[in-house]
């Protein structure tokens, strides 16, 4: 209690000792300006009949606030607010493709230069484009009614992207950005390796280039701020990735480090400097300060490292660095939340301090004094040597972002950027598209008090709810001793009562009065339990003095509770059922009165579903059990371990072929008579066919039909032989017995001596021929050939039978050519030779013939000679 005390008071004594400085400036007004579909804002600037430019780029038609319609994806869309920011002319700019405009400045002759990029081709306003649809520089220039007097598209046969653009004091122009581009086009240098490098581009008063400068490094570097120096010069400000190579003379410190170059009038560099920790820094804003120095703005996520000499605070912190004429850092501040802080503006103000403008995801959390309600604009101001001298958190209940911010010319500040918030928070309109532009005028800065918001109107403020203003707002008081303004019995002039509250505010609660503990009866039956409890100082409702209850969501179970079977500590000794006697009960699954052996229960009680004994075995069949009869199932029905005991088993055979008699091969032994297609037959011999069994009369088919173990038997046998020529002889090499009478071509006669010629068989007339008309095994028996008897000519042919070769030799010599020739049995030509005179023998290979009988016929002046041989 005291500690709490004390640090009341003590931050009562911090507020009052703090409570005159600076204040946030107020809202003056805002206005959010839009169309049907999204609206960019991203350049705002005070004009010098003190009202407001704007330039940005919509991809809405005429609708809400827009009052021409659409060119192209984006247009550049330039519009004009009056000192209290009423719209006074608008005008929207480009060409078919996207245009998207990032920089508007008033020029000294009252118009307006506007930069950006494009990838139009000609077309609309656009006088100049790129065919191949590659992103250019775009410079316009508009008189001070917004009307176009000249236009420049600038660039590559890449990409390049112009996001800065000011006029200089010869009255022409210098251009910022970045770019992928070789040498092409307008780009005199090109990019290396196709990185992103500065392309810094100087233009007259009508848009000619007079000069420009591709300035890199071996990676990508991004150009976004470029301003004239006093000296005539150029400040660019970016960001780069890239070490030492090309124009860049110093390593890379992290991922992306502040990339600061400094050229001179002709833009030749003068020098340079890398700003960074170890993780990425991104620069998007640089300023000449008033002493000759620079001011960068931009956000970071590296701890503390290379030149970062503060730790990280979010995702992403404001980076603010303070550079001296030469680029050396003077101070730093990293000022952010617990979330995502974007930095894109930084300005010096009229007191020597600077105004910083981005937006926020962090709530109040590390310099963060305001809670978001989404993406928040943060601005925050400065003193000359970079410490917070206020700070204020403007937005609506979703996306608001802030990319530009300045001082205006009554000391306060114009806040430009683009919304999607309807009315909430500081949003005085609703949304009118997608995203909006939103215009947010602040008040000068003054002196402010702090005053406490006294919500409950007791006359005392919540010291943790102040707010720092000129003048007391409204629901305000100057006292902050309230503790709890939500309730206006609570302050410190309140009398204390028994409540747990602190109502005198004096950092104690109840003090004074007698406190007793009370424990929970959530059951109600008047006994408490240990684990809920409250240390009070009068009876609470629901609790009692004492705390024995040992279950307190039941009112049958307390320390007076009799002890029942039901596996509770009824009476909260500790114990559950005690002095009840337990009994084993076996779940009986089938309801047989019988339990299993492998689920039981000790209880004192019986239980539904289990039994007294765990005789069952199978408790899944309530027909099985130890009072079951047996019967023939294949199964132990009375569970006495045995199956089918008892039972008469005989052996089956099976009758496939149904014919009444089984196969031995295939049996099964039952009780229960024969399965089906079984009978008590063995006898098959073939239990495929129902026509072979004991039964059947045997028949000449060369099966044993009757089975018992003999083909055919009973029937008597005759050889038959073939008779291929048809002439009622047989070939007794080629023969078939049976009992079934002569098959076709077969005859009961074997005595014909060449069965392929049907007049060659026994009895024939035998004529002259060299062959064996009549099978006597004689040729030409009782014949003559009278040239022969009268030549005395014969043929000799050996060896015969042969296998190879056969010589054929003539007992005389023939004088005159001849001719033999070779047939087989059927006639065929087998072979043919001509003999010269003289010639007495003729050897031939007959290796190639097949096995048979072949005839030889000699012939010459008009005498035939037959003479035969035998192939083995």
């Amino acid at each position: 209690m005291k500690s709490l005390k004390t640090f009341v008071f003590t931050i009562a004594s911090i507020v009052i000792s703090t409570q005159l400085k600076a204040q946030a400036p107020e809202i003056a007004w805002d206005n959010t300006i839009g169309g049907n579909e999204y609206d960019y804002l991203q350049s705002v600037r005070q004009t010098t009949d003190g009202g407001y430019i704007l330039g940005g780029y919509t991809r809405s038609g005429i609708s809400g606030d827009k009052t021409e319609a659409s060119l192209g994806e984006n247009d550049y869309w330039v519009v004009k607010l009056s000192f209290s920011g009423d719209i006074e002319w608008q005008n929207t700019i480009g060409g078919s493709g996207f245009d998207e405009l990032q920089s508007v400045q008033q020029t000294t002759d009252g118009g307006f230069i506007l930069g950006g990029y494009s990838n139009s081709p000609v077309s609309e306003d656009k006088s100049e484009g790129d065919p191949l649809s590659s992103v250019d520089y775009w410079v316009v220039k508009i008189d001070a009614s917004g009307d176009i007097e000249w236009d420049n598209t600038i660039g590559g046969n890449s990409n390049d992207w112009l996001y800065s653009v000011q006029q200089t004091t010869d009255g022409g122009f210098i251009l910022g950005g970045y770019s992928t581009s070789p040498v092409s086009g307008d780009k005199s240098e090109g990019s290396l390796f196709g990185s992103v490098d500065y392309w810094v581009v100087k233009i007259d008063a009508s848009g000619g280039i007079e000069w420009q400068n591709t300035i890199r490094g071996n990676s990508d570097d991004l150009l976004y701020s470029i301003q004239q120096t006093y000296d005539g010069g150029y400040i660019l400000g970016g960001y780069s990735n890239s070490g030492i190579f090309g124009d860049k003379t110093e390593v890379s410190l992290g991922e992306n480090d502040y990339w600061v170059v400094k050229l001179d009038d002709d833009g030749v560099i003068e020098w340079q400097n890398t700003i960074g920790g170890s993780s990425d820094d991104l620069l998007y804003s640089i300023q000449q300060s008033s002493d000759g120095g620079y001011i960068l703005g931009g956000y970071s996520e590296s701890g503390i490292s290379g030149d970062k000499n503060e730790t990280n605070i979010g995702g992403s912190d404001y980076w603010v660095v303070k550079l001296d004429t030469s680029g050396n850092i003077e101070w730093q501040n990293t000022i952010g939340g617990n979330s995502w802080d974007i930095l894109n503006s930084v300005q010096q103000t009229e007191d020597g301090g600077y105004i910083l403008g981005g937006y926020s995801h962090s709530g109040v959390s590390g310099d963060k004094t305001e809670a978001s309600m989404g993406s928040d604009i943060w601005s925050v101001k400065l003193n000359s040597t970079g410490n917070i001298e206020s700070q204020n958190t403007i937005g609506g209940s979703t996306f608001d972002f802030l990319f530009s911010s300045h001082q205006t010319a009554d000391g306060g500040y114009i806040l430009g950027g683009s919304s999607k918030s309807n009315i909430s928070g500081d949003k005085t309109e609703a949304n009118l598209g997608d995203y909006d532009y939103w215009v947010v005028k602040l008040n000068p800065d003054c002196t402010a008090i702090n005053y406490y918001a006294d919500a409950d109107d007791d006359g005392y403020g919540n010291i943790l709810n102040d707010s720092l203003s000129c003048n007391i707002p409204v629901g305000y008081v100057a006292e902050g001793t309230d503790c709890n303004d939500a309730n206006n019995l609570i302050n410190p002039s309140a009398t204390e009562i028994c409540n747990t509250l602190d109502d005198n505010c004096d950092g104690n609660t109840d003090e004074g009065l007698t406190f007793t503990t009370y424990y929970l009866d959530a059951d109600a039956d008047g006994f408490g339990n240990t684990t809920d409890s409250i240390y009070s100082c009068s009876e609470f409702a629901g609790y009692v003095a004492n705390n024995f209850d040992c279950n307190d969501a039941d009112n049958l179970i307390n320390s007076t509770t009799l002890e029942i079977c039901n596996a509770v500590d009824d009476n909260c000794d500790g114990n559950e059922d005690e002095g009840l006697t337990f009994i084993t009960y076996f779940f009986d699954a089938d309801l047989d009165g019988f339990g299993n052996t492998t689920d039981s229960i000790y209880s004192c009680s019986e239980i539904a579903g289990y039994v007294a004994n765990n005789l069952d075995c199978n408790d899944a069949n309530n027909l099985i059990n130890p009072a079951a009869t047996e019967i023939c199932n294949a199964i132990d029905d009375n569970c006495d371990g045995n199956t089918d005991e008892g039972l008469t088993f005989n052996t089956y055979y099976l009758d496939a072929d149904a014919d009444g008699f089984g196969d031995v091969l295939v049996s099964t032994s039952t009780c229960d008579g024969p399965p089906a297609s079984y009978v008590e037959d063995s006898s098959d011999c073939n239990d495929a066919n129902n026509s072979i069994n004991i039964g059947t009369k045997e028949i000449c088919n060369a099966i044993d039909d009757n089975c018992d173990g003999n083909t055919d038997e009973g029937f008597t046998f005759t050889t038959y032989y073939f008779d291929a020529d048809a002439d009622e002889f047989g070939d007794a090499l080629i023969s078939t017995t049976t009992c079934d009478g002569s098959p076709t071509g077969y005859i009961n006669d074997s005595t014909d001596c060449d069965d392929t010629n049907p007049n060659i068989y026994p009895g024939a007339t035998e004529i002259l021929n060299g062959i064996d008309d009549n099978c006597n095994q004689v040729i030409d028996e009782g014949l003559v050939n009278i040239n022969s008897i009268e030549n005395n000519f014969f043929i000799n042919i050996y060896p015969n039978p042969a296998n190879n070769k056969i010589t054929i030799a003539f007992n005389e010599q023939i004088n005159t050519e001849a001719q033999i020739t070779i047939t087989d049995i059927t006639g065929k030509l087998i072979s043919s030779f001509q003999l010269q005179p003289l010639e007495q023998q003729l050897e031939i290979d007959i290796s190639s013939y097949a096995a048979s009988l072949y005839f030889v016929k000699l012939q010459y002046d008009g005498i035939t000679e037959l003479q035969k041989f035998i192939k083995e």
